[in-house]
């Protein structure tokens, strides 16, 4: 089939609730206009995004020239989405930087059967955002998104403010993250337990004067625990809760550690 300039497509999706298949249905319905086609329900081209057993992530592609048909099938959003981008991709659409417009193909396009299944070789695909609010940037998310990425390192107090930002791209939290001071912070646990905290030049110093905590202490591990079990409570949906230092230095120097 020949994708030419003036052509029509549809776009049909088993998956359109889910935010982050919507969300790239709507790159789908920006960008192959930008490239020539108009979107009609009488199409010479149609995009069908089915439902089908697969496992995790999965997607099949399946491309039929004579019928003017690209099908993306999934058993879910996850796998629906990264499908459409990787269609998108068939077309010579693609994504080089957060901060860049798209590179989009010249039409005309020669679309080459194909029916291939997909299974990502990593069920983790994420990054680390440095910049902007909350350790994240939009541009950045969506970039994310496109490319197939499914996780963002996300600090536990930014759950409740990225959470639905994060889902609309179909990024995973995970707080595997500095937190030692939020699992015992300074106020109240270093006037009651000093020896909780670590012991650099020997005396305990807080979370704020650069310490982490004493690790071989068995009732602040005990903290920690309970601490966790609480957040996990009011947090059901994060799959991955991170017990990790303190950014930087500080660690306890007591004859036990």
């Amino acid at each position: 089939m020949l994708l030419q300039t003036g052509m029509s497509y549809s776009v049909e999706s088993y998956f359109a609730d889910a935010q982050q298949v919507s969300a790239a249905i709507a790159d789908a319905e920006e960008m192959l206009p930008q490239i020539g086609l108009r979107a009609s329900e009488a199409a010479d081209l149609t995009v069908r995004i089915a439902r089908a057993q697969m496992s995790e992530g999965a997607w099949r592609l399946q491309i039929v020239p004579n019928e003017g048909s690209i099908t993306i099938s999934a058993s879910d959003a996850e796998g629906a989405r990264c499908g459409l981008y990787d269609a998108l991709e068939v077309l010579g659409i693609r994504w080089f930087a957060p901060t860049r417009p798209p590179t989009l193909p010249l039409l005309p396009v020669t679309l080459e059967a194909t029916d291939r299944t997909v299974r990502p070789s990593f069920g983790y695909r994420g990054l680390h955002i440095c910049a902007g609010s909350h350790h994240y940037d939009a541009q950045v998310g969506r970039w994310m998104s496109r490319l197939g990425m499914n996780r963002k390192l996300t600090h536990h107090e930014e759950i409740d403010v990225l959470g639905d930002k994060l889902q609309a791209r179909g990024l995973e939290p995970d707080t595997a993250v500095h937190s030692f001071a939020l699992w015992v912070p300074d106020d109240p646990h270093f006037g009651q337990h000093p020896e909780w905290f670590s012991q650099v030049g020997g005396r305990r110093i807080r979370h704020s004067e650069g310490g982490q905590l004493c690790v071989s202490n068995p009732q602040m591990r005990a903290q920690i625990c309970d601490a966790i079990e609480a957040w996990v409570a009011e947090h059901p949906s994060v799959r991955v809760v991170g017990i990790a230092p303190n950014d930087g230095y500080g660690w306890c120097e007591c004859e036990a550690c």
